[in-house]
């Protein structure tokens, strides 16, 4: 079963309708299941089909927002989660995979 991403998890969106958010998240949504076996990353980068390459030197806080050192802040356009899992995804194809206090941040283009 697919599960449903949070769309605009931080309101930061008010003025983008729901339905654009979701479609400025490609397949990524059509990839995520409540397979418990799989993680988000594994789901995703196993979907994806190519190599993910971490952005090092990024941070992601508390609320989700993406930081990177001389870039604007980046807000969550949508967020999955299941018991201490969560994955964010922003704009320009960032994708953030937190899992057992891991942060791995990656493109999926």
């Amino acid at each position: 079963m697919i599960i449903v991403p949070f769309i605009d998890p931080n309101s930061k969106f008010p003025n983008v309708s729901p339905i654009h958010l979701l479609e400025l998240c490609g397949l990524i949504p059509a990839w995520v299941s409540d397979d418990p076996e799989l993680s988000f990353q594994e789901q995703v980068i196993g979907s994806y089909g190519f190599p993910a390459q971490a952005i090092t030197g990024s941070v992601v806080d508390a609320d989700g927002t993406y930081r990177y050192p001389g870039d604007p802040l980046l807000h969550p356009i949508a967020k999955w989660q299941r018991g201490g899992e969560v994955m964010y995804m922003y704009e320009y194809a960032v994708v953030a995979f937190i899992k057992d206090g891991v942060t791995f941040v990656t493109r999926v283009d």
